[in-house]
């Protein structure tokens, strides 16, 4: 019995030795596993582009950043700095992931320049894509994408506000009555509304400064006095270089404050680079000269669309001069950044010597400067001289496009030969058909009576309204007793832009 008892109790050791064993090698294993798993998590780590930053590290690379929108949980900002060029232009790639409401939402953004990039990472078969405007920011321009499939559905809001890009992401399995764009316009860090300002008031003083630019040009150089027109100092280089070029005139917001700037262009066309010559202001009444400090053997102008923009005078063949100005707060008032010149030691190296020390090489190179021309700033040129009527404009008649949605039957431009009927795609306007122009006459300062004859033989006349010079009334005749029975008011015409 007592022998039962002591292998029972040999057993029972035994066992217990076994089971602490097996134990010992579960830990072992276990740990093993952690150890194994940590090291692919840290192997991971390494091999993920992307770093884990703050937000405030994200502000030294986009200065004109996003935010979180309020209420937003388990925000995380990261940056991907393999997406920069050494240039600075495209910049390192900032996201910001954040949960709100129930949904994941992905953000975000990168110094671009002038131009949209599409930086979403998002390549969807979109179902429907919509141009929209987020006010918070400026009235940017912007696109509202969305994917809708069998289970699921995707959400994309892309802008672009100075120059940066930005973009805005969701997924889900439902979004039908959800609206991305709310959110992005919440991101917005400082909410800047577009500046008010009365629109016809602005066309009457660039209608002052066409009128001007006509005048001392139909003058003819001998008759001109600098003296008397400090503001056209480009006329005695402009004219006498390119005694036939064309005159045009194009807006752009150079400064973001949501009032665009004035251009005034010489060349023979614009399918060919045309040499912008003079730049104005408009301070709510009338319009301002910019760069009266060193207009003479202006070039080119260029703006990053953050109120900098360029004076480029050729020196010669291997040198130059140039005048950085940047627009004051006021909109219309100009400083000088800072004046450079270079000289080009050889093809490849070029040195700078600054007057005033507060532009960098490295700020020139990512400007393209010296080498670039023309303006990086995105608009379009309408020639004034010989006459046309400024602008794109659009038929009050309307039309199904593919998508079910509807746009003007036609967008109508006016060139000083012939008018020009197209539709707009992504922004650009794409030419379809033109007529022939019989006569032109500009009857008052920003009235136009225009006659021409359509393909089918049919002639007809734009008049502007005697109430209104954004409208263009439209007669299917050239004879202005029949005017009352031919007037047709789908055919008629509203200035779009």
């Amino acid at each position: 019995m007592k022998i039962k008892k002591a292998t029972a109790v040999l057993l029972i050791t035994a066992l217990c030795f076994v089971l602490a064993a097996c134990g010992q090698s579960s830990q072992n294993i276990q740990s093993t596993q952690n150890v194994q798993s940590s090291q692919d998590t840290q192997s991971s780590q390494i091999a993920n582009p992307w770093r884990i930053c703050t937000e405030e590290q994200t502000h030294e690379i986009c200065p004109n950043s996003f935010k979180a929108p309020d209420g937003a949980e388990n925000v995380m900002w990261s940056i991907l700095d393999s997406a920069a060029d050494n240039s600075g232009v495209p910049g390192p790639l900032v996201q910001m992931s954040f949960d709100l409401d129930g949904n994941h939402y992905t953000a975000r953004e990168q110094i671009t320049g002038e131009t949209q990039a599409e930086i979403a990472g998002m390549y969807y078969d979109w179902t429907v894509q919509n141009d929209i405007v987020l006010s918070n920011w400026g009235n940017a321009a912007g696109k509202y994408c969305r994917y809708i499939g069998e289970n699921e559905y995707a959400d994309l809001c892309t802008w672009h506000d100075i120059d940066t890009s930005y973009s805005l992401s969701i997924t889900a399995s439902d979004l039908d009555g959800f609206d991305l764009q709310a959110v992005a316009e919440a991101m917005c860090a400082e909410v800047r509304q577009a500046v008010p300002y009365d629109t016809a008031a602005y066309e009457a003083a660039a209608q002052t400064v066409r009128e001007e630019f006509v005048r001392v040009i139909q003058d003819g150089i001998d008759a001109f006095d600098e003296a008397a027109h400090p503001e056209l100092p480009w006329y005695t280089a402009a004219l006498t270089r390119f005694p036939e070029n064309k005159y045009f005139d194009g807006y752009a917001d150079f400064d973001g404050n949501g009032i665009p700037e004035m251009v005034i262009g010489t060349g023979r066309d614009t399918s060919m680079p045309l040499t912008p010559i003079a730049v104005y202001a408009f301070d709510g009444q009338k319009m301002h000269y910019l760069c009266k400090e060193h207009p003479l053997g202006e070039r080119a102008y260029l703006s990053r669309g953050d109120g900098l923009f360029v004076v480029h005078g050729s020196g010669g063949a291997a040198s130059g001069i140039l005048v950085l100005y940047r627009i004051g707060e006021d909109g219309w008032s100009t400083e000088i950044v800072d004046v450079i010149d270079y000289e080009y030691t050889d093809a490849d190296h070029v040195t700078y010597t600054s007057e005033y020390g507060r532009i960098s090489p490295e700020e020139l190179v990512s400007r393209g400067l010296p080498d670039s021309s023309g303006l990086d700033v995105a608009f379009e040129w309408h020639c004034f001289y010989p006459a046309s009527i400024p602008g794109t404009w659009q038929t009050a008649s309307m039309a199904f496009e593919d998508d079910g949605s509807m746009s003007p039957e036609y967008h109508v431009r006016f060139t000083d030969s012939e008018i020009q009927y197209g539709h707009m795609k992504d922004g650009t306007f794409v030419l379809d058909h033109s007529d022939p122009i019989t006569l032109f006459e500009e009857t008052s300062v920003g009235k136009y009576k225009v006659q021409a004859s359509a393909s089918n033989g049919v002639q007809y006349t734009y008049r502007t309204s005697a109430s209104d010079n954004s409208v263009l009334e439209y007669y299917e005749t050239w004879d202005e007793a029949d005017f009352p029975e031919k007037y047709s008011g789908g055919s008629s015409l509203s200035r779009s832009t």
